[in-house]
Order: C-alpha cells, then sequence, then structure tokens
C-alpha cells in the first residue's frame, strides 16, 4: 500500500508540475511588414549661367538669386551684361508621390576655371526641403566672386547637389 501511494503522490506531483509550468510561458505573434517606394533622383534642368561680366581692375561679385527669374545684382569692379540670359541652376526631384526630402549642397562654393585661372561662386539653394509632387523644383543661385587680378576669359566648372527622403 505504502508503494501505491507512493506512487500516487509521485504521478500526482508530476501531474501538477507539468501544470504549473505550463501557466508560467505565454506566445504572443506580431505581424511583419515593409513598404516598398521609388527611388529617389534629381535632375538638373537648367545649368548656373552668370553670362557676361565685365571687369575693371576691381574686385567685385555678381550674385544671381536662387529662383526661377534669377535677378543679377553686381558690386564692386564687376558689371553683368545683358546681352546674354543670366539664369539660376533648376532641378526637378522625382520619387515616391507625397514623401518629403532634404536638399543639401556638398560644398558651399564651385570653383570655375579657364584652364589657369580661378574664380569661386558661393552658392546657395532656394530650399532646404521640398515634397515629391508639390514642391519638387529647387534653384541654385549664387555669388561669382571676381578679383582685380582676374582675367578675362571663359570659365567653367560643376557643383554636385544631394538630394535624400526624410
Amino acid at each position: 500500500m505504502k508503494k501505491l501511494m507512493l506512487s500516487v503522490f509521485v504521478l500526482a506531483t508530476i501531474a501538477f508540475s507539468a501544470n504549473a509550468a505550463g501557466g508560467n510561458t505565454a506566445s504572443g505573434t506580431a505581424s511583419a511588414d515593409a513598404k516598398l517606394v521609388t527611388a529617389i533622383s534629381v535632375t538638373k534642368n537648367v545649368d548656373l549661367q552668370f553670362g557676361e561680366v565685365s571687369i575693371s581692375g576691381a574686385d567685385g561679385s555678381v550674385t544671381l538669386t536662387a529662383a526661377a527669374a534669377a535677378a543679377p545684382v553686381s558690386e564692386g569692379g564687376v558689371q553683368h551684361l545683358n546681352n546674354v540670359a543670366q539664369t539660376a541652376a533648376k532641378f526637378t526631384v522625382t520619387g515616391q508621390s507625397g514623401l518629403g526630402f532634404d536638399i543639401s549642397l556638398p560644398s558651399a562654393t564651385a570653383t570655375l576655371t579657364d584652364g589657369t585661372h580661378n574664380l569661386t561662386v558661393d552658392l546657395t539653394a532656394s530650399a532646404t526641403t521640398g515634397a515629391i509632387g508639390s514642391s519638387d523644383v529647387f534653384y541654385v543661385g549664387g555669388k561669382l566672386n571676381v578679383l582685380a587680378a582676374s582675367v578675362a576669359g571663359t570659365y567653367s566648372g560643376s557643383f554636385n547637389v544631394n538630394v535624400a527622403y526624410n
């Protein structure tokens, strides 16, 4: 009888232990989702064009606003000439409609060269953010710095713009 009682006790202990252990665990479920969006890209539509600038032997500058109708402003020993159109650079951003993006200029200056001599341009963007489908166009203007020792010639260069979803 002792063996029977001991066997019943052992079986009961095992049964209750299994139930107690089962009561100390739980499980849950989560879903996993992803939305793929169209890659962002930027296209240059119009180049930054300061046009023709007359130099007089004194330091000066020509500033073009970062806008669709870039109005040149001359200062110091230079004068912009109106025989060549002056334009701010124009860029269009494409990607997933409705998403916002950030605009940055990796360098605040650009260097223009005639192969031997250099001029600098202090760059400015018309915006730092935009949204695809509503404000997806921006402009880059700048201030062309001309030193008194600058020589006549055709100067050119390039600059980069970056856009990224925000």
